[in-house]
């Protein structure tokens, strides 16, 4: 469950991802979850303090994405040899 107060991360990635990162960071970040490059896009605001992408994210589509981006914000790129 999100917590008021809690720096906003954009997880733009595959379903297998975001459930990662849920397990590890729930309790330290307010998840702001995407599937597709348009939901990512959708997800943006001025809250968002960090974005994590994993490079499997829409189809490998994150380069798309991060093209899309107007932010002043940390960006995370990942990649793991367990489909992540």
């Amino acid at each position: 469950m999100a917590q008021q107060g809690l720096p906003r991360m954009l997880i733009a990635g595959t379903q297998d991802a975001i459930d990662l990162v849920r397990a590890v960071l729930e309790k330290d970040v307010q998840l702001v979850p995407a599937l597709s490059v348009e939901a990512a896009v959708r997800g943006l605001g001025p809250n968002i303090h960090l974005i994590l992408c994993n490079v499997r994210f829409d189809d490998s589509r994150m380069f798309d994405f991060l093209d899309a981006l107007g932010l002043d914000v940390g960006i995370t790129l990942c990649e793991s040899d367990q489909g992540l």
